[in-house]
């Protein structure tokens, strides 16, 4: 994206644009060459995000807006992510093929968020881990919680370990069993 021969002006120009999918692409060539109001511009971006549009290939900026912002997450930069990643979970069906990247999206980016800021997602990810797949997020979701939150991530390990579609996922957690007994 960064060799879009526009200037900065004109891709600010296209931030204003009606047509949410011209402001995101924008907002991210101008994350990408660096701007001082990238992570700003990144968080307005998933805020434009029309969640109707999946499942479709908008699912592809959507993608791209996350791990820029995980990017930024990474390199020690704070994003006030927390309404926009709830709003992502709302706006998304559990188990639902459709919707399964875009959960693993938001589940991957609040890993990385500092745990005091992944903390209001910690029912979210209990929930995840209750009552979704077994096969993808509820594993994923346990991940994250292990790291988020200790305590809660014992109650949803042992409540993952009791449930009857889970058994073929037991070898994987049987390092975490032996936790659960410590």
């Amino acid at each position: 994206m960064t060799d879009d021969p526009r200037s900065d002006e004109e891709l600010r120009a296209s931030v204003l644009n009606d047509e949410w999918t011209e402001r995101i692409a924008a907002a991210l060539i101008l994350a990408d060459r660096g701007v001082a109001d990238r992570d700003a511009l990144l968080v307005s971006a998933l805020a434009w995000f029309d969640y109707s549009s999946i499942p479709g290939s908008a699912y592809d900026l959507f993608h791209d807006v996350i791990w820029h912002i995980r990017d930024a997450l990474a390199d020690g930069r704070r994003l006030d992510v927390t309404d926009q990643l709830l709003r992502a979970l709302d706006a998304s069906a559990p188990n639902v093929p459709e919707w399964i990247d875009v959960r693993q999206d938001v589940i991957a980016t609040i890993g990385e968020l500092p745990p005091p800021d992944a903390a209001p997602f910690v029912p979210r990810l209990v929930e995840a881990v209750l009552n979704e797949s077994e096969v993808v997020i509820a594993p994923y979701a346990l991940d994250v919680l292990e790291d988020v939150d200790h305590a809660a991530w014992r109650q949803a390990l042992a409540a993952y370990l009791a449930r009857p579609d889970a058994a073929h996922d037991l070898v994987r957690y049987s390092v975490e069993r032996s936790k659960l007994t410590d």
